[in-house]
């Protein structure tokens, strides 16, 4: 460390440095976003690189922006989280081979909200990625054309886009019969991605227009946790 008004983090060969200054008036800013920015180094030095794919081509929600044809709100916070938390984030459509296979370089593969069936070979493709351990969280919005059927077949899984209504308990939004389709829960199932909404037994997750899955004979065996 050769200057002043910097706070460095070291690891191995790895530095990150935040600048605060070195006068108390120039610092009060950079102080101000501190914690942030030192969580920010932090997370660099300690975290290895790792890559998330958002599948492509299948009319998904936007991870990058949202596209002009699509009123659905993108992801794009989503894939800002995760690039905080160490993740390079990709593409992944047919220009990227997923007809073959997924890359394997990945640990993370996200399906979000596609409105068109995927190839049979990109199903394939995914189930051959589950089936060795990868990891692909799908949020299935409702009236899509998307099935995944050889994808769940492993699973004995089905999804049904007809979207859950009810008339005594939903989320008043539009104060319209369009309300009965905004269902809030806070029940959930053992899994370390709804840990802390489970411990948050006052918080509630709306779902607008969800659909559902429904197992079949059977239990899961391809490594996707059933909702």
């Amino acid at each position: 460390m050769t200057e002043n008004g910097f706070v460095a983090l070291l690891r191995g060969e790895v530095t990150e440095k935040i600048k605060v200054d070195e006068s108390r008036r120039a610092a009060r800013s950079a102080l101000r976003r501190f914690d942030a920015d030192f969580l920010k180094a932090f997370l660099r030095t300690t975290i290895d690189r790792r890559v998330a794919y958002f599948t492509v081509g299948h009319g998904e929600r936007g991870f990058e922006h949202r596209p002009e044809d699509d009123a659905r709100s993108a992801v794009t916070f989503l894939a800002q989280q995760l690039r905080a938390l160490q993740y390079d984030v990709k593409p992944l459509g047919l220009a990227e081979g997923l007809d073959q296979s997924v890359p394997e370089d990945a640990d993370l593969v996200f399906i979000v909200g596609p409105t068109q069936e995927f190839l049979p070979s990109e199903q394939r493709s995914l189930r051959r990625a589950l089936e060795g351990g990868g990891r692909i969280l799908m949020a299935l919005d409702a009236a899509s054309d998307a099935r995944f059927e050889e994808l769940f077949a492993p699973a004995k899984v089905t999804f049904d886009p007809t979207p859950l209504a009810d008339d005594q308990t939903f989320l008043q939004i539009t104060r319209s019969r369009a309300d009965r389709t905004a269902l809030p829960t806070n029940l959930y199932a053992r899994h370390p991605s709804v840990d802390d909404l489970e411990a948050a037994e006052s918080v509630a997750t709306v779902f607008i227009r969800t659909g559902t899955f429904s197992a079949t004979e059977g239990s899961s065996g391809s490594g996707l946790t059933r909702r």
